[in-house]
């Protein structure tokens, strides 16, 4: 719910699940530019290497959130969330 509000107060004129989906597509760049992600992902990485090692960032980041990745194929990828926010189809992997 926290989530669907601060999207409505950042994106005021667009649809809130979109508002989401905006705040969604910060979260890599934002994660990979912090400490704990330079830490977990290295310098200069792929996308595709944080989805291997998303298990392993969801468990450093001291949340109840988990991340498996299911599979794995150019392009595509297929990660189950367990313990996370709602909305994860337009906020978590998928966006």
């Amino acid at each position: 719910m926290f989530l669907t509000h601060a999207a409505s107060a950042i994106y005021p004129h667009v649809p809130p699940r979109k508002g989401v989906r905006r705040i969604g597509k910060g979260m890599y760049p934002a994660f990979a530019n912090s400490a704990l992600g330079k830490a977990a992902l290295g310098f200069g990485t792929s996308l595709e290497r944080a989805l291997r090692i998303a298990p392993t960032a969801y468990s450093l980041a001291g949340t109840e959130a988990t991340a498996n990745l299911v599979s794995q194929t150019a392009g595509r990828a297929v990660v189950e969330l367990r313990g996370v926010w709602d909305n994860p189809d337009c906020f978590e992997v998928g966006v």
